[in-house]
C-alpha cells in the first residue's frame, strides 16, 4: 500500500509523469558543471523493504508485482529500455529503487563515464518524483569515484553495492565512502557474493550494512541466507541511524 500511496501523491503533484507518452525531457535542478541532476534527499530510502529482486530476474510485469525493492546488478543490456521508458519501474508494488549500475570500469572512456552518470542520476531522480526512494549506486571503478558522487548531496545515508568474494577490500572502500558521504552511519545494502560477503556483511552489522542474496541463487533454491534469518539477525528492514 506504501507504494501505491507514494506514487499517487507523487502524480497528483506532478500529473505530467502520469502517462508513459508524458515522460518529461526534463532538467533537474543541479549543482555541478556537468549539468548531472542532484538527488532528492528527501526521497532517499530509509529502510531495505522486502522483497528484493533484481531486474531482469523475472519478468518485468511479475517483478514489479512481486518486488518492493528492485536493484539493477545485472548486464546493462537488461536495463537500457529503462532510459527510453523508465515508468517500466514503477507499474507494480516497487518502493525502492537502486540506481541503474550503468557499467563504470578503469578503461571506460570519461565521456562514457560521465554519460553513465548521468543517465543513472536522471533515472533516479525522475523516479523520486514519482514517489520511489533511492539507493545511489557505488558499484563504480575508484578512478570515477569523485565523479559516482556528483549530484548526491552531502549528508545522504542510502547506498547499494556489489558483492563479489574476490573483492571485499572494495566493499571496504565503499562503505568507508558511504560513511564519509553521509557523515554518519549509512544504509548500506550489498547483493551477492555468496559466503564470504554474507560473512562480511555480518562483520560490519553495526555500521549499517545490510546483504541480500543473489536472485540466481534465491530462484534455484540456493539461498545461504533467507529473508526470515536475515531478519531475525537484524540485517534487513532496520532503517539507518546515526
Amino acid at each position: 500500500m506504501e507504494a501505491e500511496a507514494l506514487q499517487a501523491s507523487a502524480e497528483t503533484l506532478f500529473p505530467s509523469l502520469a502517462n508513459d507518452a508524458k515522460v518529461p525531457d526534463a532538467l533537474w535542478p543541479s549543482d555541478n558543471a556537468l549539468g548531472i541532476p542532484v538527488l532528492d534527499p528527501l526521497m532517499q530510502a530509509n529502510a531495505l523493504d522486502l522483497p528484493v529482486s533484481t531486474w531482469g530476474a523475472m519478468g518485468r510485469t511479475k517483478l514489479t508485482r512481486h518486488a518492493a525493492t528492485v536493484l539493477f546488478y545485472t548486464e546493462d543490456y537488461r536495463f537500457e529500455g529503462l532510459w527510453a521508458k523508465p515508468r517500466t519501474v514503477l507499474n507494480g508494488r516497487v518502493v525502492n529503487a537502486g540506481e541503474p549500475n550503468f557499467s563504470v570500469g578503469p578503461q571506460t572512456p570519461v565521456a562514457q563515464a560521465v554519460w553513465n552518470t548521468y543517465r543513472k542520476r536522471w533515472l533516479a531522480r525522475y523516479w523520486q518524483e514519482c514517489g520511489l526512494r533511492i539507493f545511489v549506486d557505488l558499484f563504480v571503478d575508484e578512478t570515477f569515484g569523485a565523479l559516482n558522487l556528483v549530484g548526491v548531496p552531502a549528508g545522504w545515508r542510502a547506498y547499494c553495492d556489489r558483492g563479489h568474494t574476490d573483492s571485499v577490500d572494495q566493499l571496504d572502500h565503499d562503505l568507508a565512502v558511504a560513511h564519509a558521504h553521509a557523515g554518519c552511519r549509512p544504509l548500506f545494502v550489498v547483493y551477492g557474493g555468496g559466503k564470504t560477503v554474507l560473512a562480511w556483511a555480518r562483520y560490519h552489522a553495526e555500521d549499517g550494512v545490510l546483504w541480500v542474496p543473489e536472485s540466481t541463487d534465491v530462484a534455484q533454491g540456493r539461498a545461504i541466507a533467507t529473508e526470515g534469518q536475515l531478519l531475525l539477525e537484524g540485517l534487513v528492514n532496520r532503517g539507518a541511524t546515526e
